[in-house]
């Protein structure tokens, strides 16, 4: 179960590449949000032999694992775009008015780095 919810995160990671290579910035931030919540759940699994709660809430997964400060502050900075790119009365803007290039790329490479700090914990 481990393997397919990193597989599937790092899918999504690829998803998000592709999404701020044709301009659709807001949907690569959700697909960022997308594989840290898959990879956090998949190292909530292994960690504790347990299915991971059914939240969408990245910052409290990474508490819950005991993340370190940089991890856990990465998490804050993605938690909020599960809500902004998904529905357009959240801010005054449309998701895809709220995201640009530079944000896009700055998520990717938070996702990047969490990423890599699963996989590391997961022994990958």
């Amino acid at each position: 179960m481990v393997k397919n919810w990193l597989a599937q995160s790092e899918r999504d990671l690829i998803t998000a590449k592709n999404c701020a290579k044709s301009d659709d910035f807001y949907a690569s931030a959700f697909f960022c949000h997308q594989c840290i919540e898959k990879c956090l759940k998949a190292l909530y699994i292994s960690r504790f032999d347990d299915l991971p709660p059914r939240i969408h809430h990245i910052d409290k997964l990474a508490i819950l694992l005991e993340a370190p400060e940089d991890i856990v502050n990465i998490t804050y900075s993605l938690s909020e775009d599960y809500m902004m790119t998904r529905y357009p009365d959240v801010t005054d803007k449309l998701p895809f008015q709220s995201y640009n290039e530079q944000m896009a790329g700055q998520k990717i490479t938070q996702s990047e780095k969490l990423l890599l700090w699963v996989k590391k914990k997961l022994g990958e």
